[in-house]
């Protein structure tokens, strides 16, 4: 079984063998000959080919491709693409110059790839990992150690002074996403989680901090929802009179009445962003910054001081802290406290100072 399923088998327990299964849906299976090199291309049309016309099931193909990759991997035979920890993209060059060989398949297919590896991720069967590619959240991310079961995410990467803080006084996961969340990044925290001893087993207790509006929920849902399909169990929180799997803490209800004049403050939305179905579902779940479904407005992030953030999360995460925040704080002096002291005599043995940064 891949190393990727040993802690996804709370949603496939009740399968004997999930990867079969797995794999049996998606059409993929072993091939002894190498597709990309070494399989002729009559070969390559009754495996991979359109039964009515001369074309290819690209999807079917990438499919089987990407998983014979992984099995090289495997078997400690990775590819050039891997041994350089690049991006994805190093991928779809690899099987492109391969592909060129038969004409019909000269084409566009980078994007096709990229949505058939995340087909297989979120199925359970590889992780991004397992090719190496280069992550790029990884400066954005803290895996804190006495509260793991928290996770607090921001939106934007210009939150990241303030997640570090909070993984310093909470000792708990924080993420900033960039933007929009991709599943690589996901994938690459879920892996790091799993790879310090992390008990993905136990329930999580998600916490956003995003734009209050229609494509803010949108990037919390979507990365919650990465979370999920990794094989994590998320607590329900009640939130705008329903049960979500996780808790906003950018809502217009949590601005501090002395501090803040919503009215002030908020932004109206595009009008053409106001019309989208997104828009619509988002007013009518939440209530919009107005509180009477209104859709025209939007409430930034960046409205809310770091102070008030901090004075919100206290409240917040204080239930649902298995480690007080005060030992946290003591844990992580006596950290840091070893680090410089082991700093101090490498230093005077050999004259060199070793990395001190403790996140």
């Amino acid at each position: 079984m891949p190393g990727w399923l040993s802690w996804t088998w709370r949603r496939k327990e009740h399968r004997s063998d999930p990867v079969a299964e797995e794999l049996a849906k998606l059409q993929i299976r072993h091939f002894d000959q190498d597709i990309l090199e070494g399989m002729p291309i009559p070969v390559l049309r009754e495996n991979f080919g359109k039964k009515t016309t001369d074309g290819f099931r690209i999807e079917l193909l990438m499919r089987n491709i990407i998983w014979q990759l992984y099995e090289y991997v495997r078997a400690d035979r990775p590819p050039e693409f891997v041994k350089r920890r690049g991006n994805i993209r190093g991928m779809w060059y690899h099987i492109k110059t391969r592909l060129h060989r038969c004409k019909e398949l000269r084409g566009p297919y980078c994007k096709t790839m990229g949505k058939q590896l995340a087909v297989m991720v979120r199925a359970g069967l590889l992780s991004y990992t397992d090719f190496n590619f280069r992550d790029l959240n990884e400066q954005t991310r803290i895996i804190g150690r006495e509260n793991p079961h928290i996770i607090v995410f921001a939106e934007k990467d210009s939150f990241f002074t303030f997640t570090e803080e909070v993984a310093a006084t909470y000792g708990c996961i924080t993420i900033t996403l960039g933007g929009s969340p991709s599943l690589m990044s996901s994938n690459y925290l879920v892996s790091e989680m799993h790879r310090v001893g992390i008990d993905m087993s136990q329930t999580f207790y998600c916490f956003s901090i995003v734009d209050f509006d229609p494509r803010g929920e949108d990037a919390a849902n979507d990365f919650v929802n990465n979370l999920k399909q990794s094989g994590l169990a998320c607590h329900a929180f009640p939130q705008y009179d329903k049960q979500y799997d996780r808790l906003d803490i950018i809502q217009p209800k949590n601005l501090s009445e002395n501090d803040y004049d919503v009215a002030g403050i908020r932004y109206e939305l595009p009008a053409s962003e106001q019309r989208t179905k997104l828009a619509r579902s988002w007013a009518k779940r939440t209530g919009g910054v107005t509180g009477d479904g209104s859709r025209k407005y939007g409430l930034e992030s960046d409205e809310f001081t770091g102070e008030r953030l901090h004075e919100l999360l206290g409240k917040i995460l204080a239930p649902h802290l298995k480690t007080p925040a005060e030992v946290v704080r003591r844990r992580i002096q006596m950290r840091r406290l070893r680090k410089a002291l082991n700093a101090m005599l490498v230093y005077k043995l050999n004259g060199t100072l070793p990395e001190t940064h403790d996140r």
